[in-house]
């Protein structure tokens, strides 16, 4: 039976756009910050509402949050409330004292963006040296005992170097490698080093292999790449339910206080500095496709997918930045580009 229930489980909050890397798949084309960012009162309002709300979680994520010179103030206003925390950033300006702070406050884990061995993980970066202040920042959060995840977005550039990432984050006693796809948005729209269908099927089993050779030593997890015959996605089938739960579990604040569904379009349900987070999330129309959402309204080679339930035609904003169309096929999916080639 398909959950009906809405409940603000996890927000992504953006702390800020500000970043000191130039990632070339950025989905938020990260870089300066917005001229009408969140002040830290206003934040600390953010917080009280998203606790009055009953909000669950927070990641915490950017740009680079870690930039924000009053971000350690923030991360200790959160714990008052005793969210459940994360953080997501590039590494790079963690240092002794950050990493003794997010083990005194208790957060969950922090997850940091590792794109290969150096050389390509600097070129992915943008930033000659990135790989070595990365590195440097997983070794602090290490020295505190912190739960780390490694991210790796997988494009053409580093799909060969998986495995020895994958390694290396073992030698670091990283506790989660996580591979995913980089997204078809923001600098990554249209680009020639996202991943095409022979690639994602490549990945798809290199990630089986690698997951069944290492996840005795560390959490190996994966983009689902089109494929759901995973025991993870099980749970998934059996409550008739979607992987994607933007809008219905989790929705993101950007820096400047203007909510939406999903991290990779901002479509505006709402300010948090005119409404409060629990109006918003019950009133806003925005929100509204994504919960009533039908599988049988998918268009394309997603309409005829035997997976449809499931994967829900994958990511809905992707189809809005590439068509315009809440229901359009998923451009990213190896099934839509077969069936692209073959016309």
């Amino acid at each position: 039976m398909v959950n009906d229930i809405n409940y603000p489980m996890l927000v992504s909050w953006e702390l800020t756009n500000a970043c000191n890397l130039n990632c070339i798949y950025c989905f938020n084309n990260s870089g300066v910050p917005f001229a009408d960012e969140l002040t830290k009162k206003e934040i600390y309002d953010g917080l009280r509402n998203l606790y009055n709300a009953g909000v669950f979680r927070i990641e915490f994520s950017g740009g680079e949050p870690t930039i924000r010179p009053d971000f350690v103030d923030i991360i200790k206003e959160a714990h008052k409330r005793d969210f459940v925390l994360s953080i997501a950033s590039n590494g790079t300006l963690i240092d002794e004292k950050i990493a003794a702070l997010l083990r005194d406050v208790g957060v969950s884990y922090v997850q940091i963006s590792l794109d290969g061995l150096e050389k390509t993980n600097d070129c992915q970066k943008g930033s000659i040296g990135a790989f070595n202040r990365t590195i440097k920042g997983i070794e602090y959060l290490k020295k505190y005992d912190i739960n780390v995840h490694t991210r790796m977005t997988v494009t053409k550039t580093n799909l060969s170097e998986i495995e020895d990432v994958l390694k290396l984050a073992i030698s670091m006693n990283v506790n989660e490698f996580n591979a995913m796809r980089a997204w078809s948005s923001g600098r990554a729209m249209d680009s020639h080093f996202t991943l095409g269908p022979d690639e994602i099927i490549r990945l798809d089993s290199e990630m089986e292999r690698l997951h069944k050779q290492y996840s005795k030593y560390i959490t190996v997890k994966y983009d689902h790449c089109g494929h759901f015959e995973r025991k993870s996605f099980q749970i998934f089938k059996d409550h008739g339910e979607r992987i994607c739960q933007c809008g219905r579990l989790t929705c993101v604040i950007k820096p400047n206080g203007i909510i939406t569904p999903c991290e990779i379009l901002t479509i505006n349900a709402g300010d948090l500095r005119k409404e409060k987070f629990i109006e918003i999330w019950n009133n806003s129309r925005v929100f509204e496709p994504f919960r009533s959402f039908n599988t049988e309204n998918l268009k394309g080679t997603c309409a005829k997918c035997s997976d449809k339930n499931v994967c829900g035609g994958n990511c809905r904003s992707l189809a809005m930045i590439h068509y315009g169309d809440f229901y359009a096929e998923d451009p990213t999916c190896w099934r839509v580009m077969r069936a692209k080639e073959a016309k």
